[in-house]
């Protein structure tokens, strides 16, 4: 619940132009949900919203034009989502 707020939060911080802050607000997101995928890896829902944390980290990146910053949290993602699709067809 805490990551996911979290990332609203930084949503609406970028909205209102406080790009530090939504940086800030969806790294601690990453970190809380690293740690619960860790403990839980087979949470889809944890890895999916990890995923976004993670492409929402890499859209802060780009829009400050980091794009080498940009494009490895877009790899991060693109790395979870597939270990969600293995997840789901091993099911």
């Amino acid at each position: 619940q805490l990551s996911s707020l979290q990332h609203f939060a930084a949503i609406s911080a970028q909205d209102l132009g406080r790009t530090a802050e939504a940086k800030s607000l969806i790294e601690q997101s990453i970190s809380n949900l690293e740690f619960a995928t860790r403990a839980q890896p087979s949470k889809t829902q944890w890895k999916r919203n990890l995923a976004s944390a993670w492409m929402k980290l890499g859209d802060l990146h780009s829009s400050a034009n980091d794009f080498s910053s940009a494009q490895k949290a877009y790899r991060k993602s693109s790395i979870i989502c597939s270990e969600i699709d293995n997840i789901a067809s091993s099911s």
